[in-house]
């Protein structure tokens, strides 16, 4: 049996970078503490710059709207990032930011190295996905103007554009399949308890 959360962006909570040098929209996190293992949100990032580090945090991050950036990770250059094209690195790590054509926007999966293991999959709409997942927690998060979510417990739901389902797995693995009726991209999110 699946448990299944919808947000949308009234359930959003807009909060400043922890380096103090923009903000942040968070989506979800799995607890209300300061102390979370995961966390789900998006940056609006203006300018090149620092990011905020997060010692044992594992990053997940991919540019949703604008041009792309380029990540150096203590002072090498890693790579250049293109939309939709999801980047996994340590947070800890001193990791600057050089936007490649303007403005972006970012998402962002952050989450205990220790405590989660995660996969992340974005899919261009109207694409669609079934798959069987017996992760602890999977978040789908749309772009696009109506996106369906169906599950083998019996829950289904319709996204409208930048909302954020939350399925939480409470018993064996579950079915999920997910149909975009529109264009835009549609994010999976799988977190696993270590």
């Amino acid at each position: 049996m699946t448990t299944a959360t919808h947000y949308s962006a009234a359930d959003f909570t807009v909060m400043p970078w922890k380096n103090g040098g923009g903000t942040t929209t968070e989506l979800a996190r799995d607890t209300a503490d300061a102390d979370y293992g995961w966390r789900l949100s998006i940056a609006d990032i203006a300018g090149d710059g620092s990011f905020s580090t997060f010692p044992g945090m594992q990053r997940i991050i991919t540019v949703l709207e604008g041009g792309g950036m380029r990540l150096t990770i203590d002072g090498k250059v890693r790579r250049d990032l293109l939309p939709f094209d999801a980047y996994p690195f340590d947070g800890g790590r001193s990791t600057e930011c050089a936007l490649l054509r303007g403005p972006i926007r970012d998402f962002n999966l952050i989450h205990r190295q220790d405590s989660f293991t995660a996969r992340v999959e974005w899919l261009d709409l109207p694409d669609t996905r079934t798959f069987l997942t017996a992760a602890d927690t999977v978040l789908i998060y749309t772009t696009g103007a109506e996106t369906i979510v169906k599950t083998s417990s019996g829950a289904e739901l319709a996204l409208a554009r930048n909302e954020l389902l939350r399925l939480e797995n409470t018993g064996s693995p579950e079915e999920v399949s997910i149909r975009g009726t529109a264009g835009g991209h549609c994010g999976i999110f799988e977190l696993s308890r270590r």
